[in-house]
């Protein structure tokens, strides 16, 4: 699990970013990113009904945390990233997540 540090965790921190941010998306994934003043880096995930029940949510949740969790010091500080599913992704496998997931963030020129 992410530490509390790095995890967007208050709905006012999701809407603020959400509103000022910037959108990239692959097929399965979009990346919400927003520069922050300081150095921090916070991540958040979303998962809408759209994914499945509530099982399969928390399943791709599950793994998309661990993806971010493995790689996170693999990328830039100071921004606010958001992660949502799109409908398809809970087909995927692991390694296929993880590599949409990199790809991803790799479009938007977040790693170091």
């Amino acid at each position: 699990m992410l530490k509390k540090q790095f995890r967007l965790r208050k709905r006012t921190e999701f809407d603020y970013s959400f509103k000022h941010a910037s959108f990239k998306s692959n097929q399965f994934l979009t990346l919400a990113t927003f520069k922050r003043k300081d150095k921090l880096i916070r991540i958040g995930f979303s998962v809408g009904k759209k994914i499945g029940n509530e099982v399969m949510r928390n399943r791709v949740k599950r793994q998309l945390r661990a993806i971010v969790q493995d790689g996170l010091f693999s990328l830039k500080m100071g921004v606010n990233l958001i992660f949502i599913a799109k409908e398809g992704i809970e087909n995927l496998s692991y390694e296929d997540i993880k590599n949409s997931l990199w790809e991803l963030v790799e479009k938007c020129g977040l790693l170091k």
